[in-house]
């Protein structure tokens, strides 16, 4: 969710050349004196001045002056909203979505950014698209959500173009368009949005511009956005819109593998095993990829299985080997799916059942897994005809993702809401 929340000295341009309280306060804002800052806002505040009381409520939120006190936020960001001040109704609802200085309440969250929207606020509009789409206090309702975010970012709210170009590529909620998409998340790239260098790096891949694509990772990666640097690293060590350089993909693998990149941390361990790009290292190889499989990565998960299956740097260990199959399988990894499959069909390290071997097989085959579609056939006649019409309906119901698997998890599978963390600050209105 976002927040209007920091001051910007450039406003100060927007006062009256006389001296005034609210000037002075600016003043002593931009050398640093926040307590100099309060004392000039707060009377100003205490007069009724809505401006002053959402400016007071800043300080407080972001402990600049006072100690960080969101109690005395909330009240003062109150006392500025019921003026219909945006800005402050906007925070206000932030504060009750989080609980935080407040009892949280959705409903209050939804109806404080519902009157800042209402007015064209661009973070408001932004922050109730997600309950929209989340279905949070409000009806969950994608059209609403978009029409949303259009306000939001039409008025100039990087984030907001950001997701409305990623709802534009992957065709969420909308007709997949192309060339909205890369309106939308060019503007949001131009904005510092290092997620839409992603989602427009995507765009161009799918284009067949991979030299445009890897211009538009090579600026997230710079920025220090993991999926960047873990897309810019695939196409360096497949030598695609840049020179091929498995070095150099490995460095930025270990970057966003730091960083947490959990398709970046199984990469690093398969290259330390192979030696390819970092000097071949089996122990570090294994930590990385059982790092990733801890983490919830399906790949590390494929992989650490095939390791204990292996018996490399690990005992052979079956069981183990079609615990982490499974968890990869769960989450719709094709691979993961055909071998646990046949793990179930031939009994090994899970006792044989070959009605769900042929289930998981039947899934894979849906993910476009071959072999898995061959031995699905085989056994079907195996399998009660009622069973085999359940899984085939299962089979069918699973839903097409874009860019995931070549991001190794970090695509479609990140919610629209999940991005709307760690929003930046933004300049606040003219006082």
């Amino acid at each position: 969710m976002q927040q209007w929340s920091r001051l910007v000295p450039v406003l100060a341009l927007f006062l009256g050349a006389c001296a005034s309280p609210m000037q002075s306060g600016w003043r002593s804002y931009e050398r640093g004196d926040y307590a100099a800052a309060l004392a000039n806002w707060q009377p100003l505040a205490e007069a009724g001045d809505a401006d002053a009381q959402f400016l007071v409520a800043v300080l407080h939120d972001d402990g600049q002056g006072v100690a960080v006190d969101r109690v005395h936020a909330a009240q003062w960001y109150e006392r500025a909203a019921e003026q219909g001040h945006a800005a402050a109704q906007n925070n206000l609802g932030l504060l009750y979505y989080r609980g935080d200085g407040v009892p949280a309440s959705k409903e209050h969250a939804a109806e404080w950014y519902t009157r800042a929207a209402d007015q064209g606020f661009a973070k408001a509009a932004s922050n109730l698209a997600l309950m929209h789409l989340a279905g949070q206090a409000v009806e969950r309702d994608a059209e609403r959500a978009r029409q949303l975010l259009e306000l939001a970012a039409r008025g100039g709210d990087g984030r907001a173009q950001s997701m409305l170009g990623t709802a534009y590529r992957r065709g969420l909620g909308v007709d997949a368009d192309p060339s909205r998409a890369r309106r939308w998340l060019t503007a949001a790239a131009e904005q510092g949005q290092s997620q839409a260098d992603v989602e427009l790096g995507l765009l161009e891949l799918e284009s067949g511009r991979e030299r445009a694509a890897a211009r538009a990772f090579a600026r997230g990666a710079e920025r220090g956005e993991p999926d960047a640097l873990f897309a810019l690293g695939r196409l360096r060590q497949e030598g695609r819109g840049v020179e091929r350089d498995d070095g150099l993909a490995a460095r930025l693998y270990l970057r966003a593998a730091e960083a947490g990149h959990g398709g970046a941390q199984a990469e690093v361990g398969r290259l330390l095993l192979e030696g390819r790009g970092l000097e071949q290292n089996d122990a570090e190889g294994v930590r990385w990829i059982r790092v990733a499989a801890e983490a919830g990565d399906a790949r590390g998960q494929h992989n650490l299985a095939l390791l204990q299956l292996k018996g490399r740097g690990m005992p052979v260990d079956h069981t183990q080997a079609a615990f982490w199959f499974q968890r990869a399988a769960e989450q719709g990894f094709g691979p993961s799916q055909t071998r646990l499959g046949a793990m179930l069909e031939h009994g090994v390290g899970r006792w044989r059942d070959i009605g769900e071997a042929h289930l998981w097989y039947s899934l894979a085959a849906a993910a476009g897994e071959t072999d898995a579609a061959e031995r699905r056939d085989e056994l079907a006649q195996h399998v009660d005809p009622a069973i085999r019409a359940a899984t085939a309906k299962l089979a069918g119901s699973v839903p097409e993702t874009r860019g995931g698997v070549w991001l190794a998890g970090s695509g479609p599978a990140a919610d629209l809401a999940e991005r709307a963390r760690g929003f930046p600050s933004a300049p606040l209105p003219r006082p």
